[in-house]
């Protein structure tokens, strides 16, 4: 059973959150961990009980005191990887989903058979075998005894560790990573708080991953680009709901991490108001072919006279912001290979007819063959308003 430490992350009642303090709090008799709940609604306090301060939480009023024995602080890697995958045989219980009532009257039911069921289970109780592998909310802490994932799984290719147990220091993450030689996709989704290595040397275990997820880990973008500097094969990028207002360190230094393999990057549900920064980040990518901005609060869109005009961008997300003028879309026009843009709910269509709006927007963007999830058909394109009349028109508008 793993000790209860202070920074170790932990489940109670279906709730997760971090030990920040461990000891006694008189006048009561033994050990009690002080925690910071992921939900700050859970919270009773700040960390302070009649009137002494035992820790400070980052969020006032997110703090509570529960016992030890009250928490489950989570399991190895293998042990999750075995109680999700093996199955050693059929239980009673597992038969009875192998029938469904036959009519609506009586007790009597009818066996189902389930086509293909006993091969797939067979599969994936193979752990050696396995290449993708889910291990969403199953409370993985640790990466186990040293080489027993490489020994168990050495196959895995795309790996899901969102909403687990993992320690804020990604050392533990580092350890499960080195032992999958393989390994192209990791999600580290809903893991609080994460913290870089402590020892450099470790962020090599992620030079070979190709794809990232950390989407509402509620760390900054500068923090997570010394990992992302040491990811040089990264070809997607996903940092979704993580409260970002900036995309820029000390001296702009933060823009420049990103690989230059790098060809999707998804910043949806940001805070976002700087289009200037975007650029600064998207100036670095030579290689971007998908961008994806909605939710933000990006105000317009602009490119520099003679600069670079990103030639293989092709999908780009800008729904959900707050895009005013028309001169935005002129700019997105000039993009010269944009076949997919999502351009939904801006202030900019808010007094046009939705087909009007299409119509003008397809003029102004003579590449698009999607737009908002629907299709630009030939026949649309052979009867856009002329160009001239378009530059005309768009002007009433701004």
């Amino acid at each position: 059973m793993m000790a209860v430490t202070v920074g170790a992350r932990y489940v109670c009642g279906g709730y997760f959150g971090t030990v920040r303090f461990v000891g006694e709090v008189p006048p009561s008799e033994g050990s009690w961990a002080g925690v910071e709940w992921d939900d700050s609604t859970r919270g009773k306090h700040s960390g302070e009980h009649n009137g002494v301060q035992y820790f400070i939480s980052s969020v006032p009023g997110s703090a509570s005191f529960l016992r030890p024995k009250k928490i489950t602080l989570g399991t190895s890697f293998v042990e999750a990887l075995a109680e999700r995958y093996r199955r050693e045989s059929a239980t009673a219980e597992d038969q009875v989903d192998m029938y469904l009532p036959a009519t609506a009257k009586g007790s009597h039911i009818t066996p189902v058979e389930l086509v293909g069921a006993e091969k797939i289970t067979e599969k994936q109780s193979h752990l050696d075998t396995l290449q993708s592998v889910s291990l969403r909310g199953m409370l993985v802490a640790s990466a186990g005894s040293e080489g027993e994932i490489l020994n168990t799984s050495p196959n895995v290719a795309e790996l899901d560790l969102s909403r687990n147990l993992l320690l804020p220091s990604m050392e533990v993450v580092a350890d499960i990573v080195k032992q999958l030689p393989y390994l192209r996709s990791l999600d580290l989704s809903e893991n609080r708080q994460l913290q870089l290595p402590r020892q450099p040397t470790a962020l090599q275990s992620f030079s070979h991953l190709k794809v990232l997820y950390l989407n509402s880990v509620c760390i900054s973008w500068p923090k997570v680009m010394p990992l992302l500097k040491a990811m040089s094969s990264l070809k997607e990028f996903h940092f979704c709901k993580n409260k970002q207002e900036h995309l820029s360190g000390k001296g702009d230094s933060a823009c420049m991490c990103l690989s230059e393999k790098l060809c999707l990057l998804n910043l949806e549900k940001n805070q976002l108001s700087s289009w200037t920064q975007v650029l600064n980040v998207m100036q670095q990518l030579p290689n971007l072919e998908t961008l994806i901005l909605n939710d933000n609060q990006l105000p317009k869109i602009f490119f520099s006279e003679g600069g670079t005009c990103f030639p293989k961008l092709k999908h780009l997300s800008l729904s959900g912001n707050c895009i005013h003028e028309w001169s935005s879309v002129h700019a997105i026009g000039t993009l010269p290979s944009l076949v997919d843009l999502k351009f939904k709910n801006n202030p900019l269509l808010n007094d046009e007819h939705s087909y009007t709006a299409r119509q003008l927007m397809i003029s102004e963007i003579r590449t698009l063959t999607m737009l908002n999830n629907s299709a630009v058909s030939a026949l649309t394109l052979l009867y856009i308003i002329p160009q001239d009349s378009v530059l005309c028109t768009s002007v009433s508008f701004i």
